[in-house]
């Protein structure tokens, strides 16, 4: 949940980042990725980062991505889901998320993930 820890991992021999805030609400790893991502990168450009917490719509995969995320899982969500509907509501979260995500891609000229950027 911050960059020292982040740096001190991987100058310890880690070769990835994943932040998470381990279920706990306040902060949320969101809104500290972009500082961590930043700074891990002007010192371990190969690293790859991850980021489980604090994403809850398309937008939010969309931001990530954007921050320089590697991969974005979602947790809790899926918990919700699971609890609502079994299976069908998983496929349902599945199905929202990526016709979110679609979307801000399609609204912000993105036809590929790979075109998504912070800027």
């Amino acid at each position: 949940m911050c960059l020292e820890d982040a740096l001190l991992a991987l100058e310890n021999g880690a070769d990835d980042i994943w932040v998470s805030n381990g279920g706990r609400t306040l902060p949320t790893a969101i809104e500290v990725f972009p500082a961590i991502v930043q700074g891990v990168k002007q010192k371990f450009q190969s690293a790859q980062i991850f980021i489980d917490s604090g994403v809850v719509r398309g937008t939010d995969v969309m931001k990530c991505l954007a921050f320089g995320a590697s991969g974005v899982f979602i947790s809790r969500p899926i918990a919700w889901s699971l609890y609502y509907n079994g299976e069908q509501g998983c496929f349902d979260l599945a199905s929202m998320l990526n016709e979110e995500l679609r979307l801000a891609m399609a609204l912000t000229h993105c036809f590929k993930v790979s075109e998504i950027t912070e800027k």
